[in-house]
Parts: structure tokens; C-alpha cells; sequence
């Protein structure tokens, strides 16, 4: 297996975080974060991977750049912390679409992590707009 250039989105979360720790040492890392993301998750692994913050991402300086092989969207927005239903569908539906169209224009693979919330008659009243969101990008 040959060393992959790989983009992971929601890197400095929690899923995502564990993913880059597991991946950093077979493959060459680029998270893409927010400016105010909260790097404490990855400190340990920060000389070993590249960020780049999507506030100041450009297309071109990324997908080209980077020469990416995968796309890992570990990325969500619960709605939390008086985020607003604009956060959630920006983050679930709009940032995964706008990564796809890319992904498919530069030829590189896509792997979008799901919720476990989309399992049918599972019933979380409390997450509605990331329910429904997430569930609206996998259609």
C-alpha cells in the first residue's frame, strides 16, 4: 500500500481527531479547520500533518496543491453553543456538497462519515436540524 495524500475535514474533533492520529504514520495528512478551532486533540501529531483553515481556503491552492487521493468528511455541527440552523445545514449539507464537486472534478475519492442518528426508527428529538441534515446530504 502506497502513502496517500488525504484531506480530513473536522480533524480537531473528536472522531476525526483519532482518525489523523491513526492515519499520520502511513499517510501524508492535510486538516482542513476553522481559524478558532480548538487544536488541543491534535497537539501531539501537529509537527506530523498539515492544516489549512478553511476560512482562507482556496480550490485551487488545496485540491492542486496538496494533490490529494481522499477526502475523509468527518466534519458536523450539532447546534450547539447558539449556533444557528444556517451553522448546521452550512457545515452537513453545503460544505460536504461543495467537497464532492471537487472531489469529482480533481478525480479524488470521497468518504463521508455518517451518523448513527440515520439509523431508521431511531428517534432523537434534541438534534433535530443535524438530524435532518445529515440525513438530507446522504439522500
Amino acid at each position: 500500500m502506497h502513502s496517500k495524500n488525504i484531506l480530513i475535514t473536522g480533524g480537531t474533533g473528536y472522531l476525526g481527531s483519532y482518525l489523523a492520529k491513526r492515519l499520520k504514520n502511513e499517510h501524508n495528512l492535510l486538516i482542513l479547520k476553522r481559524k478558532s478551532s480548538n487544536l488541543e486533540k491534535i497537539n501531539e501529531i501537529i509537527e506530523e500533518i498539515s492544516l489549512v483553515n478553511i476560512d482562507d481556503c482556496k480550490e485551487i491552492d488545496v485540491f492542486k496543491n496538496f494533490n490529494l487521493d481522499l477526502i475523509i468528511h468527518c466534519a458536523t455541527e450539532y447546534g450547539r453553543k447558539n449556533k444557528s440552523v444556517k451553522d448546521v445545514i452550512g457545515t452537513n449539507i453545503l460544505m460536504p456538497l461543495w467537497l464532492v464537486e471537487i472531489a469529482k472534478k480533481y478525480n479524488v475519492d470521497f468518504i463521508n462519515i455518517d451518523t448513527y442518528f440515520n439509523v431508521k426508527n431511531v428517534g432523537y428529538n434534541y438534534l433535530p436540524n443535524y438530524i435532518l441534515t445529515k440525513k438530507h446530504f446522504v439522500e
